[in-house]
């Protein structure tokens, strides 16, 4: 039985024995892991921190200190939040309070103030607790942040040049504006509205010079409210400047699209017929005269007497067409006015 009992006895120490060498390597080897993940931890350019639920810190290396600002004497045991009070009111610690009561994985980018940074963190929560990694991103977010500036100061420019543009356009079109009212001034006749002497006696130039080349007619018609020196000493003047502006809104009227009407002078007026011969030129001229006689005028009838002239081809000239049109003028005023010659006719009664 002694025998037996000391054979038991040395196999529960032999397989003690065992189990205490079998525990010793795995402290061992736990420690080198340890060791080993700790060494890798530390060689990493990311920062990383480990957290209990209690937000205890588990682990921290050296780039965590150093992105986060956390002292030396902050160590494993502590608590993140009290040791390191200014982490409290933070964005970083409020997106990790929400991976760690969510336990979803989270990733963000967030301004870290006490080191002027920007960190790209990602939070990994877990049943002991949570790990958290980052690495600092702030020249990427400096880089695009003076995008963005360059960006922002593109789109100013471009508004600022449209801008400049919007008034450009706004100048021109006032500048047009103005050069019409300047072109009006000079070209139109302040009182009725027509062209003026001087733009009739341009019309007239082009005309005539386009009558030689194209070999057409061209006629002109001179015209004169008759007695009206008489109307205005009866009526005054005020009186006298309406009769003008009747006249000239029927001269217009009742000459073609393409005639030219303009006031030559006080109460005379002309009217430029392109590509019309004397008859088209007569036709014109007796329906402006009937107009005018069958208009009610409101102190007493007004007429006009009328003098036409027509050339044509080489020989237009448009001062012997004024002269011809001026001597028909006259013929209708020695003639009991309220008429129309033409200069054919009175050259043909001369001869």
């Amino acid at each position: 039985e002694g025998a037996g009992y000391a054979n038991v006895y040395g196999s529960e120490i032999t397989e003690r024995k065992r189990a205490e060498t079998e525990l010793r390597i795995a402290a061992s080897e736990i420690r080198q892991t340890k060791e080993n993940l700790q060494r890798t931890l530390e060689s990493i350019t990311d920062g990383f921190f480990a957290v209990d639920k209690k937000w205890r810190i588990t682990y921290i290396n050296r780039e965590a200190r150093r992105l986060l600002d956390i002292a030396e004497d902050v160590q494993a045991g502590d608590s993140i939040q009290e040791s390191v009070a200014y982490l409290r009111d933070t964005p970083l610690m409020r997106q990790l309070k929400l991976a760690f009561n969510s336990g979803e994985t989270v990733r963000f980018e967030t301004y870290f103030e006490e080191s002027d940074s920007w960190l790209d963190v990602k939070a990994y929560p877990s049943g002991e607790g949570l790990s958290v990694y980052f690495h600092d991103v702030s020249d990427r977010k400096h880089s695009e942040q003076m995008q963005a500036a360059q960006l922002q100061q593109i789109r100013e420019y471009s508004d600022q040049l449209e801008k400049q543009r919007h008034e450009l356009r706004q100048a021109n079109a006032k500048l047009e504006e103005a050069n019409s009212r300047l072109e009006a001034l000079a070209t139109r006749d302040g009182l009725t509205g027509i062209f003026n002497h001087r733009a009739f006696q341009d019309h007239l130039e082009r005309a005539a010079t386009s009558c030689a080349r194209s070999n057409r007619p061209l006629s002109l018609l001179m015209i004169d409210v008759d007695e009206f020196k008489k109307y205005n000493d009866a009526f005054g003047h005020p009186m006298g400047d309406e009769v003008l502006i009747g006249v000239a809104k029927i001269l217009t009227e009742h000459a073609r699209e393409v005639d030219i009407v303009a006031r030559y002078g006080g109460e005379e007026f002309a009217v430029l017929l392109p590509d019309a011969d004397e008859t088209a030129a007569l036709t014109v001229a007796e329906r402006i005269r009937s107009a005018i006689e069958d208009r009610e005028w409101p102190l007493r009838p007004v007429t006009i007497s009328l003098g036409a002239a027509t050339t044509c081809g080489t020989c237009a000239n448009a001062k012997d067409l004024i002269g011809e049109a001026d001597k028909a003028l006259y013929a209708s005023k020695a003639n009991g006015r309220n008429r129309t010659s033409h200069f054919r006719t009175i050259q043909k009664e001369a001869a």
